[in-house]
């Protein structure tokens, strides 16, 4: 039986207009947790983003950041910063680099480059609420979570092998498949906030069931009892996973927990 559901946010629980249907999820929360089941969140995006799209919720757990940051309902878990060092030398080798836009996030903000395109500003501030544009990020690169790269989506799998082999064991590269390409600590990903949540809440990881979209999706993916991809799901997500449910904008998500509950009701 799933003790623990966890979903990614975009693209995933969220339709590509980011939003979700807050009335049929009250209901399927309420199920959920009249069972004793756990329902948390998997985001690339920041912790207060994620509180916003939830506020009205009692969801049971949050994995920031795409992975370093950890939450339960009662506390904060870990918080995995870089070292300054790294954190920097990863600013200044980034910054030569053209074609690249640049986001650095601490736990509470975010970082972007002042004379970046207005757009790209005004898209990110949906997933970082806490962005201000300075003029030149090294000098805010401490404490710093985890560094957002935007580049050519043909160069996405380039770069990220370039970054692993410029700083080797100092940084995990997880990418979506829109020419995103998210730095975090190594082995700090999502995998380790599963296992964090599932330790904490005392659930087998057999017990656990994750939905997800792209490959920063892929290692806890891997790892849960159950994994289910969303119908619109990169192809190396879709061979992993153990189920498929509909798209997103579908409420693939949605539709296989209520399924499941009606399941486990008969």
């Amino acid at each position: 039986m799933v003790r623990l559901f966890v979903t990614d946010m975009d693209h995933t629980f969220l339709d590509h207009t980011r939003h979700y249907d807050r009335q049929r999820f009250k209901s399927i929360l309420s199920s959920l947790h009249h069972r004793g089941i756990r329902f948390a969140i998997a985001s690339g995006n920041q912790r207060e983003r994620i509180d916003e799209y939830f506020t009205g919720f009692s969801i049971d757990g949050m994995i920031a950041e795409n992975g370093p940051y950890i939450i339960s309902k009662e506390k904060v878990l870990e918080v995995n910063l870089f070292p300054d060092s790294t954190a920097q030398a990863l600013v200044q080798y980034l910054s030569n680099i053209p074609n690249l836009h640049l986001v650095i996030c601490t736990p509470i903000k975010a970082f972007m480059l002042n004379g970046d395109d207005p757009g790209r500003i005004k898209m990110m501030h949906e997933f970082c609420p806490a962005l201000e544009t300075v003029a030149t990020l090294l000098p805010y690169a401490h404490h710093i979570i985890k560094i957002s790269i935007s580049c050519p989506k043909s160069q996405t799998q380039t770069l990220l092998d370039k970054i692993e082999t410029t700083f080797p064991l100092q940084v995990h590269a997880t990418s979506s498949r829109f020419g995103n390409i998210d730095l975090i600590r190594p082995g700090k990903d999502k995998s380790h906030g599963l296992r964090l949540l599932s330790n904490y809440f005392g659930i087998s990881l057999a017990d656990s069931c994750v939905f997800g979209d792209g490959r920063n999706d892929l290692t806890m993916m891997r790892i849960a009892g159950t994994s289910v991809a969303v119908a619109n799901a990169d192809p190396e997500v879709l061979t992993i996973a153990s189920q498929i449910t509909e798209a997103a904008d579908d409420n693939g998500v949605l539709n296989y927990l209520e399924q499941y509950l009606k399941q486990i009701s008969q």
